[in-house]
């Protein structure tokens, strides 16, 4: 269903930004205004947001004919749409859309970051219109958390956590990664979670693996001795979950045990100074020094953090090039990591949502170094 307090929040933002239209491919943001996502093609779908308003409406969907069942079914009757078929293409139609709208010919369009450059283009080279780069104008609204939105975090987290501690009494040396990562999608159905779509995802990553931080081959066996990260997440309703843990097969052995603890405490410390009016820049600075004062610097060589909505990464990005002040609502993730290549890494993960007054974590999994 198509959320017209989104919609109309895009349009005032256009108008005070000075642009006329905002084109929106199928994606996380029409996601967002409408519960409308659909895997991409070569035919252009998708949601038209105006500056102008007509007959109380703030824009207009563009459907491909094929693809009317699913628009119907998303948005029903809740703004306009403007039909194509394949003979004709979308041009014609999107062109009537926005003459219909009032947008001004030779006007400023922007563009999602999900419009083909060869699509957006086109805007310019057959009417004149002047191209604008719209992708911050959902970044910025997206950036705070409604309550329902939280309440979705919140669940994909429970899922989450219910399937790592199943998982936890499955692994056993023998097993590969990937048969880790298979039990944690069949848990994650068990408990709820949305479908794995094609951008399902995780991490299983075993001793000098996991000094790779997105390791992907997760063919390799697990034997005593072992660590094991686990960077993982599902979805619900749309929303992620994101968590790392590293836990051990067998006793490690000190280094390990040592490392373990100051990537715990580093993480605390990022977790314990979230609030609002805290910039993103000085989590990761808390973060970062707790790692460096133990000589591990080098060692920690990524972000603290990134934001999660919809998307697995998106806005706020916790890194030290980063000031955006952190507000009530925002989410994102605390996961410093110390990778010692060819040996073995570890990283700690949890998704916090800004309070008014500090944080709260959206997974609750233990932290204490464990062995399995």
């Amino acid at each position: 269903m198509l959320n017209k307090k989104r919609i109309a929040a895009v349009s005032a933002l256009l108008r005070e930004k000075s642009i006329d239209a905002l084109v929106v491919a199928v994606s996380m943001d029409t996601q967002y205004m409408a519960g409308l996502y659909m895997k991409p093609d070569e035919r252009f779908k998708g949601i038209i947001i105006t500056a102008p308003e007509k007959d109380g409406n703030n824009g207009f969907a563009l459907v491909p004919a094929i693809y009317n069942h699913e628009f119907e079914e998303s948005i029903g009757g809740d703004i306009p749409f403007y039909f194509w078929k394949d003979e004709d293409w979308f041009y014609d139609s999107v062109k009537k859309g926005l003459d219909d709208f009032g947008v001004p010919a030779r006007g400023k369009i922007a563009f999602n970051d999900s419009v083909l450059a060869i699509e957006a283009i086109e805007f310019s080279k057959r009417w004149g219109y002047q191209l604008e780069n719209g992708a911050d104008i959902f970044a910025s609204l997206r950036l705070i958390k409604d309550e329902e939105e939280i309440s979705y975090l919140k669940k994909a987290g429970e899922i989450t956590d219910a399937a790592l501690f199943e998982v936890i009494e499955y692994i056993k040396p023998g097993m590969t990664e990937k048969q880790i990562l298979d039990f944690l999608f069949e848990s994650y159905a068990r408990h709820g979670a949305d479908a794995p779509g094609a951008d399902a995802w995780g991490i299983i990553a075993k001793s000098e693996n996991s000094a790779i931080p997105h390791y992907s081959k997760m063919d390799c066996e697990l034997k005593v001795g072992d660590n094991l990260i686990m960077d993982i997440g599902c979805n619900y309703k749309g929303y992620h979950s994101d968590v790392t843990r590293t836990v051990f097969i067998g006793e490690p052995n000190p280094e390990k045990r040592k490392v373990y603890e100051i990537v715990k405490k580093a993480q605390q410390a990022g977790i314990d100074i979230v609030r609002p009016g805290i910039r993103a820049c000085d989590v990761d600075k808390v973060v970062r020094d707790v790692i460096e004062k133990e000589g591990y610097g080098p060692q920690f060589f990524h972000r603290t953090g990134h934001g999660i909505g919809l998307a697995v990464h998106e806005a706020p990005n916790i890194s030290s090039a980063h000031q955006t002040v952190l507000k009530e609502g925002m989410a994102f993730s605390v996961e410093p990591g110390i990778y010692l290549q060819g040996s073995f890494g570890v990283r700690i993960e949890d998704i916090v949502v800004v309070t008014s007054t500090g944080c709260e974590t959206m997974t609750k999994f233990p932290k204490e170094l464990t062995v399995v």
